[in-house]
C-alpha cells in the first residue's frame, strides 16, 4: 500500500481505511503502523476502533506490536479504558506495553492511574526502563514515593549518568515541595543541560523562592547555557513575585535577542510581569505587540491596571475590549476583582453593576471574588447579600471568601461561626480558610480553637504544603499574639522547612510579647543555622525593632541596632525606618535624628514620616514642623501619615497660621477628603481655639468615630459655649457612635465649669449604663463636677466607690469641699490622705493652702508650708506663693503680704500683686493698693480696673 501523507486530512484517512478493508489479505505490522499513526495525528478515534476490528478479522490481535501500537492510538485519542482492555489482555506484553499505558494515562491527567499501572508492571515481573521510570516520575506527586522511586533509580544503576532521569527527579523534588532535595540532585548533575536548569528554576518559582529562581536563571547563563521558550516562561513569574522591572527589562532583551518577541505566549507574561512591577509604559508597550488580542491579553492588562490603582483606566480598557469585539470572561472579571487595591465602595459597585450587565452576575467563580472585594471595602452586608444569592452553587472558596472578610474586618466572632456553619455543611475548608480562621483565633486570643484548626491543618497533610507553610507561619503568629509562646515554640519545631520567614515569626512573637531576652537568644539560635537563607535579614530586623518600640524596650533595640550594623543591615532604609520609629517611641530623639541623617541619599517618604512623629509624639511639635518643612524643600511629597503627625505638632504649638497652610497643601494634594486628617484637622483647629474652622472640618467627616467628636467638643467648649458641648452626646447617638471615656471626660468637665449638675448626673448615668465603671480618670471628673457643682454627697458617694485612688482623685476632694466652706473636712482628708500612703504632691499642697486662705486660717497655712518644703522637699512654685499671699492678706497680715511678693522679685506674677490689690481693697489700705497697681501694670496686666 502507498505511504500516507502527513498533510491528508480526515476524509483521504477515511478513504485509505475502507481500502485497508477491502485488502484484507495486503496487511501487515507497518501497515498498520502508519495508519495508527494517522489515526493519532487526527485524533479519529473512530477510524482507529475500524483499523482494531480489521487487525483482529486479519488474525493480527495478538501482535504484540500492533496491540502496542493500539494502546498507543486509545491513550493519545483519550479512550483509556480501550487501550487498558487491551493491556489486560495482552498474553506477553513488555515493557514498552506497560510504559505506553502509564504514558497513555499521564498525558490524560490520570496520574494515579499511571502510578498503579506501574506497580501493576512491577508486579508482572516486567523491569521498567529508563523510558518508564521517567514517565513514573513525571506522575509522581508524593514525597514518599519520590524517595522510593530514587532509592530504586540508584539500585538499578541509572545514576549518575542518565541526565533525563535527574531531570525528572529535580522536577518531582519541586512539586513535592521539596526545594532543597530538588537542589541536591540538581547540584549532582555531571552535565546539566536546558532542561536542567529550566527544572531548577521551576522548583524554585512553584515553591515560592523567587530571588533563588533569579539567581539560578543567572547562573545558568554563565554556565553558557542559553534560555529557552519554556524557560523565559518560568522565570517571568518569577518576576511577577520579585516586582523588579529592571530584571523584567532585562529578560525582555534576552527574548528579542533570543527570536521569541513576537511569542503571544510570552507577550501575555510580559504584559502581566510589567503590570506587577509598575512599569505600565513598557506593559503597554508588550500589550500593543501582541498579533492577537485576545481575552487573556485584555484580562491581563486590565489587571495590571487595577493592581496599580488605576481603576478607572481598567474600566476604559474593559471598554476597548468590547468595541474590540472580545467578550469579557470570567477570569476578566475575576483579575480585576482580584488585583484591585479596594478602598472605595463606589468602584466596587459600579464594576458589579457592569458584571451583571456582562451575564455574569450568578458566575461562582465571579461571586467569589465580589464577596472579595466587598471584605476589602470593609462592606460586610453587601459581601453577605453576594454570598447568600448564590444559594446552593456556594462552594469552599465561597465560604473562605466570607470568612476572610469576617476576619479581615476585625469581626472574628462571625467568622469562627461561619467557619463552624461550614463546617457542618460538611465542606472541606481549603488553606485560605484556614488562614482566615488562625487569624481569628489570634484576634480573639482563642489558644483552644486554635489549636484544633493545627489539628486540622496537619489532618488535611497541608503542614509541607508551601503556600500553607505560611499559614503555619500565621498560627506561629497566631500564638504570639495569644502569648502562647510554648505553643509556637511546638509549632516551629514542627515545621518540616524552617527559612528565614518561620526564623523572624518565631523571633517577633518573643519580641511581641514583651520576652526581649528570649528574642535575642532566638536571634543567635538563627545565626548558629549556619545556612545563608537562615541568616537575619531586613525584615528579622524590622520585626524585632517594631516589636521593641511596641513594648518601649529601648535595652533590646539598642542590641538589635548594634546587630544590624554589624551585618550592614543598618544602612537599609527599612530597617533605619523602623529604628528612627524605636527611638522616637523609646523618647530618644537625638538617636532618632542620628539614624535619619545616616541615610541621606536613600531615605524615602517613611524615613520623613518616622522623624516627624518622633518628634510630634513627644511634644517637640517645633523640630516635626522644621522637619516637614525640610522634607517639602527635598521635593518630597508628603501623604496622609505626613499630614496627621505636622497637624499635631500644629495642634501642640498652637500655632494656627502654619496649621492653616499645611490644611492648605493637604487640600491641595487631596487629602482634605480623608476622615483621618479631617479628624486632626478638627483637633487642631480646636486646640488652636478656632471652634468654627474645627466645626467646618467636622461637618466634612465621612465617618464620624467617638475621636472625632470629643474633638469637636473640646473646640465647642473652649470657645465657652458650655451648653452647646452638652448636646454633642445626643449628637452621638443621632449617628449611632458609641461615646468613649474621653467623652464622657470631656462633658464632665465642661458640666463642671458651667455648674451643669442635672446634665452632669445624666452623663454620670449614662457612662454607668455603657458599663465603663469607675475607672480612675472617669472617676476624678466625675469628683471634679461634683465638687464644682457643690454636690459634695455625690462627689464623696464617687470616691468611695472608685476601686482606686491617686493623688488627682484626693486632691480633688480636697478643693471640692474646701470651695464649698468645709475647710476643716478638707484639712482632715489631707490627713486621711497622708494616713492612706499616697504622698502628697505639689498639686496636694496647692489644694490645702487653698483650704486654708478660705477659711483664712494662717498658723494651719504656715504649718503646711513648713510641712512642704521641710519634710517633703517640695519647692514652692509661683501658685503656692500666690496662694500664701492671699492667706495672708485675708488675714490682714498685709505688710507681710507685700513683703512676699517683693521677695519674690523676677518670679512675682502681676497676679500676685492683682491677689495683694485685693486683699488691700478689702481692708481699705488705699497706699498699698497704689503700690500693688503700679507693679500689676508695670507686669502687663489690665484686669486692675476690676478692682
Amino acid at each position: 500500500m502507498a505511504l500516507f501523507p502527513a498533510t491528508s486530512g480526515i476524509l483521504e484517512l477515511e478513504q485509505a481505511v475502507e481500502d485497508l478493508e477491502q485488502h484484507q489479505r495486503d496487511a501487515n505490522p507497518s501497515t498498520y503502523a502508519l495508519m495508527l499513526d494517522w489515526c493519532v495525528r487526527l485524533g479519529a478515534l473512530e477510524a482507529g476502533k475500524r483499523i482494531h476490528r480489521h487487525s483482529v478479522e486479519c488474525g493480527m490481535g495478538k501482535n504484540r506490536f500492533v496491540e502496542n501500537l493500539l494502546i498507543n492510538m486509545y491513550g493519545k485519542c483519550g479512550a483509556l479504558e480501550e487501550a487498558r482492555k487491551i493491556l489486560d489482555r495482552m498474553e506477553d506484553s513488555n515493557v514498552f506495553s506497560w510504559t505506553i499505558m502509564l504514558a497513555a494515562y499521564a498525558q490524560n491527567g490520570h496520574l494515579d492511574d499511571a502510578l498503579e499501572c506501574f506497580w501493576k508492571m512491577e508486579l508482572e515481573g516486567v523491569r521498567a526502563n529508563r523510558v518508564t521510570i521517567i514517565s513514573a516520575l513525571g506522575c509522581c506527586k508524593s514525597f514518599s514515593r519520590g524517595q522510593w522511586f530514587h532509592s530504586r533509580i540508584k539500585q538499578e544503576g541509572f545514576l549518575p549518568d542518565d541526565v533525563m532521569i535527574q531531570n525528572a527527579l529535580v522536577s518531582l523534588y519541586g512539586r513535592c515541595c521539596e526545594v532543597d532535595q530538588a537542589r541536591s540532585v540538581f547540584d549532582e548533575i555531571c552535565n546539566k543541560d536546558l532542561v536542567s536548569w529550566t527544572a531548577m528554576i521551576s522548583a524554585f518559582v512553584q515553591n515560592g523562592h523567587p530571588d533563588r529562581a533569579m539567581v539560578c536563571f543567572w547562573s545558568m547563563q554563565a554556565d553558557g547555557v542559553k534560555p529557552c521558550r519554556v524557560t523565559f516562561i518560568t522565570i517571568l513569574e518569577a518576576v511577577m513575585e520579585t516586582r523588579d522591572a529592571r530584571v523584567c527589562e532585562e529578560i525582555h532583551l534576552q527574548i528579542i535577542e533570543t527570536g521569541l518577541e513576537k511569542d503571544d505566549k510570552l507577550l501575555n507574561l510580559l504584559v502581566r510581569s510589567y503590570g506587577k512591577c509598575g512599569d505600565m509604559e513598557k506593559m503597554k508597550e508588550s500589550f500593543e505587540k501582541l498579533d492577537e488580542k485576545n481575552v487573556v491579553s485584555w484580562s491581563g492588562t486590565i489587571a495590571a491596571f487595577s493592581q496599580n490603582g488605576y481603576f478607572w483606566e481598567a474600566i476604559r480598557q474593559l471598554q476597548k475590549m468590547d468595541l474590540e469585539g472580545v467578550q469579557a470572561n470570567e477570569v476578566t472579571f475575576v483579575s480585576i476583582l482580584d488585583a484591585s487595591v479596594w478602598e472605595e465602595i463606589e468602584e466596587g459597585e459600579f464594576l458589579r453593576s457592569r458584571i451583571i450587565e456582562s451575564g455574569y452576575g450568578s458566575n461562582v467563580a465571579v461571586c467569589n471574588s465580589l464577596v472579595n472585594m466587598y471584605g476589602k471595602c470593609h462592606s460586610l452586608g453587601n459581601a453577605k447579600e453576594v454570598f447568600w444569592s448564590m444559594e446552593e452553587r456556594k462552594n469552599e472558596i465561597s465560604w473562605s471568601s466570607l470568612v476572610a472578610a469576617y476576619a479581615q474586618n476585625n469581626q472574628a466572632t462571625e467568622a469562627m461561626k461561619l467557619f463552624q456553619h461550614m463546617d457542618l455543611e460538611g465542606l472541606k475548608p481549603d488553606r485560605v480558610t484556614l488562614i482566615s480562621v488562625l487569624d481569628a483565633c489570634g484576634d480573639l486570643r482563642a489558644s483552644k480553637q486554635s489549636s484544633q484548626i493545627h489539628a486540622r491543618v496537619l489532618e488535611a497533610g497541608l503542614e509541607r504544603d508551601v503556600v500553607v507553610a505560611n499559614a503555619l507561619t500565621a498560627l506561629l503568629n497566631m500564638y504570639a499574639r495569644c502569648h502562647s509562646l510554648e505553643d509556637a515554640r511546638k509549632v516551629f519545631a514542627g515545621m518540616c522547612r524552617k527559612d528565614a520567614i518561620c526564623w523572624n515569626s518565631l523571633l517577633a512573637a518573643y519580641a511581641q510579647s514583651g520576652s526581649g531576652k528570649e528574642a535575642l537568644q532566638i536571634f543567635r539560635e538563627m545565626d548558629l543555622e549556619g545556612c545563608k537563607s537562615m541568616k537575619p535579614n531586613d525584615v528579622t530586623f524590622v520585626s524585632t525593632i517594631d516589636a521593641c518600640a511596641n513594648s518601649m524596650d529601648l535595652a533590646s533595640g539598642i542590641v538589635f541596632h548594634r546587630r544590624a550594623a554589624e551585618v550592614g543591615m543598618d544602612s537599609n532604609v527599612v530597617v533605619a525606618n523602623s529604628l528612627i520609629k524605636m527611638y522616637g517611641k523609646c523618647k530618644r530623639l537625638e538617636e532618632a535624628m542620628s539614624v535619619f541623617n545616616r541615610i541621606l541619599g536613600i531615605r524615602d517618604l517613611v524615613s520623613w514620616n518616622a522623624l516627624i512623629s518622633a518628634f510630634a509624639q513627644n511634644g517637640d511639635g517645633r523640630r516635626a514642623l522644621e522637619t516637614y518643612w525640610a522634607m517639602i524643600r527635598e521635593g518630597v511629597r508628603p501623604d496622609r501619615i505626613t499630614f496627621i503627625s505636622v497637624l499635631d505638632a500644629c495642634a501642640t504649638l498652637g500655632s494656627i497660621a502654619e496649621g492653616r497652610e499645611i490644611h492648605r497643601q493637604a487640600s491641595e494634594g487631596g487629602f482634605e477628603s480623608v476622615d483621618a486628617v479631617l479628624g486632626t484637622l478638627v483637633n487642631m483647629y480646636g486646640r488652636c481655639g478656632n471652634a468654627m474652622e474645627a466645626e467646618l472640618a467636622f461637618g466634612k467627616l465621612q465617618q464620624r468615630d467617638a475621636i472625632a467628636w470629643n474633638a469637636v467638643a473640646a473646640a465647642i467648649t473652649q470657645t465657652g459655649d458650655q451648653r452647646r458641648a452638652l448636646g454633642i452626646l445626643r449628637g452621638m447617638d443621632n449617628e449611632g457612635v458609641k461615646p468613649d471615656n474621653v467623652t464622657f471626660i470631656t462633658l464632665l468637665d465642661t458640666c463642671a465649669d458651667c455648674n451643669a449638675l442635672v446634665e452632669g448626673k445624666i452623663f454620670h448615668a449614662r457612662a454607668m449604663e455603657l458599663g465603663f465603671g469607675f475607672d480612675i480618670i472617669l472617676g476624678n471628673a466625675l469628683l471634679n463636677m461634683y465638687g464644682k457643682c457643690g454636690s459634695l454627697r455625690e462627689a464623696n458617694r464617687v470616691f468611695a466607690a472608685m476601686p482606686v485612688r491617686n493623688s488627682v482623685s484626693w486632691n480633688t476632694l480636697i478643693v471640692a469641699y474646701a470651695q464649698n466652706g468645709h475647710v476643716k473636712l478638707a484639712i482632715g482628708l489631707f490627713r486621711d490622705m497622708d494616713l492612706e500612703g499616697i504622698v502628697p504632691n505639689q498639686v496636694s499642697f496647692l489644694s490645702i493652702f487653698f483650704a486654708c486662705s478660705h477659711a483664712g486660717m494662717l498658723e494651719e497655712g504656715s504649718k503646711y508650708f513648713q510641712y512642704m518644703v521641710a519634710d517633703h522637699g517640695l519647692v514652692p512654685t509661683p501658685e503656692h506663693y500666690g496662694c500664701f499671699v492671699d492667706l495672708l492678706g485675708r488675714t490682714g497680715r498685709l505688710a507681710d503680704a507685700e513683703e512676699l511678693v517683693t521677695g519674690m522679685a523676677e518670679d512675682a506674677r502681676s497676679l500676685d500683686w492683682l491677689i495683694l490689690l485685693g486683699s488691700s481693697t478689702l481692708q481699705e489700705n488705699v497706699e498699698q493698693a497704689k503700690r500693688a497697681v503700679q507693679h500689676a501694670v508695670k507686669l502687663g496686666s489690665k484686669q486692675y480696673w476690676n478692682f
